[in-house]
């Protein structure tokens, strides 16, 4: 059988292991959401969780900026322009319209 090595953590490198060497169980890395403790909102509705805060979020209504791209907001801005450009259009042509029905 061949040698084996396994990774030293304190001196960061590998290091030959003999057969009586066995494997430790690894614990799966788990998020820290202590950073959500004693959070409220501006109202002080309590949002110290995940679950709360997505159930405050869809029941107030609001979203965070980052679920939007930033192709989303283009467009959203394109849409926008056209929209101002149109009623722009509008308003002129009524404008002009009822200078011309009054003779001038």
């Amino acid at each position: 059988m061949g040698k084996r090595y396994r990774w030293d953590t304190a001196t960061k490198q590998l290091v030959e292991v003999g057969v009586e060497w066995t494997t430790t169980s690894r614990q799966v890395a788990r998020a820290d959401v202590s950073y959500m403790d004693g959070v409220a909102t501006i109202d002080g509705v309590d949002i110290s969780s995940k679950r709360k805060r997505r159930e405050y979020m869809k029941t107030a209504g609001v979203t965070d900026s980052s679920d939007f791209s930033p192709e989303w907001v283009a467009n959203k801005k394109a849409a926008e322009e056209r929209d101002n450009a149109r009623d722009t259009r509008q308003a002129v042509g009524k404008a002009w319209w009822q200078h011309m029905e009054r003779g001038h």
